[in-house]
């Protein structure tokens, strides 16, 4: 019994793992990550302009829903412009600390 739990031990440490991620470094790592964001974010943003515009639209001459509607739009374009930001960021750390090669 001994000698079988000793075979499979051998057997289980000879597999190799293979890494599921693109990223080999750290610093690819943090960089496809916010590349994940800025996808997302691309995708959200539209939404939420053309959910913005859809509120305009159907104002029908409120102001207080006109402002809503304009204000939806202009908080998407700032939330677009910190995630670009961010991204930003990330590559400039990276560039500083040697990360991009």
């Amino acid at each position: 019994m001994f000698s079988w739990i000793l075979l499979n031990i051998a057997h289980a440490t000879s597999h190799e793992i293979t890494n599921p991620l693109k990223a080999k470094t750290i610093s690819a790592l943090i960089q496809e990550i916010a590349n994940f964001f800025l996808t997302m974010t691309a995708g959200v943003a539209t939404l939420v302009i053309l959910y913005g515009a859809f509120q305009l639209l159907t104002s029908g001459g409120q102001e207080e829903k006109r402002t809503q509607g304009r204000n939806t739009i202009v908080y998407a374009m700032i939330g677009v412009l910190v995630v670009l930001m961010s991204v930003g960021l990330v590559e400039l750390v990276a560039n500083i600390l040697g990360g991009n090669s």
